[in-house]
């Protein structure tokens, strides 16, 4: 068995998601050392909570940078078939999908934003 590397990714400093409202979502893409990349979203739920998770809806592949965050129900809403996805765990929470989407630990440290990804 491989074990996975962890690693810290800095994303940016938090003064450039200032502007951002609850419910906003932003969308990134993450480039590790090793040159994966990854496209990733973060959701602002509140002033000091942000969350990050895959921009790739496991139904069909749709991005859900676009969808709409129902923030009482801690959810993203997949635009194109509905299906919707807890932004905190990336669970499934409305059909049509199944599967739920990766969803990734995120730190601030020194007013610099970090994502942790696995190689």
């Amino acid at each position: 068995m491989t074990k996975q590397k962890v690693t810290w990714t800095e994303i940016a400093n938090v003064s450039e998601f200032s502007g951002f409202n609850t419910g906003d979502v932003v969308p990134i893409e993450v480039e590790q050392d090793t040159g994966i990349k990854h496209s990733i979203i973060l959701v602002k739920c509140s002033d000091k909570e942000w969350f990050a998770l895959d921009n790739l809806c496991t139904h069909d592949n749709g991005p859900l940078d676009d969808g709409e965050v129902h923030l009482k129900s801690c959810a993203i809403e997949c635009k194109r078939h509905g299906a919707q996805f807890n932004i905190k765990n990336g669970q499934v929470v409305r059909m049509p999908a199944i599967h739920p989407v990766d969803t990734y630990p995120l730190k601030i440290e020194n007013q610099i934003l970090y994502i942790q990804l696995q190689n």
